[in-house]
């Protein structure tokens, strides 16, 4: 439990620079990862085309987009020198161009994927990739089909209007 508030804190401090812009909807979102890592039945990782996963909330701060475009400009420098002989990104060459405090992580969502941790550098990644069927290693968090998660993300998709 401990080590889950401390990633949560984590989590929290590395969106600062966002504080000023919080609203409801980013309240349910930081309910909805926080009850995705507790609820969660299994936790795997595994590898998943790149553009089978959906965001779980449009990017559109100023800062956000900014760090995006950064990200971008390193991507595009060494997009050749990344993909493996199995079109995969591992999740150690992402620490090493975009380090952060946790991989990509994602749930089953519809046909495909949402992601919840991870959205700026998964929006860099398939902005790079967009042409091609690159898997990327992910964090695979499996909820029940019933479970109340998905009627929050409905709610949150709502919210943003998506």
């Amino acid at each position: 439990m401990i080590h889950r508030l401390n990633r949560f804190r984590k989590w929290l401090l590395h969106k600062t620079p966002e504080l000023r812009h919080l609203s409801l909807s980013d309240a349910l979102l930081a309910k909805i990862v926080l009850d995705i890592t507790r609820k969660a039945t299994l936790r795997t990782f595994t590898s998943v085309p790149i553009h089978s996963i959906i965001l779980i909330h449009p990017i559109n701060r100023k800062s956000a987009l900014d760090k995006i475009d950064l990200r971008v400009k390193a991507l595009s420098d060494i997009k050749d020198t990344m993909v493996l002989n199995d079109e995969t990104i591992s999740n150690d060459q992402l620490i090493e161009i975009m380090p952060s405090v946790s991989p990509i992580q994602i749930i089953p969502y519809k046909d495909g994927y949402m992601s919840f941790e991870g959205n700026g550098r998964l929006m860099a990644l398939q902005k790079i990739f967009s042409d091609t069927s690159t898997k990327l290693d992910v964090e695979l968090f499996s909820l029940p089909s019933d479970s109340y998660i998905y009627k929050d993300i409905e709610k949150l998709q709502k919210m943003y209007s998506v």
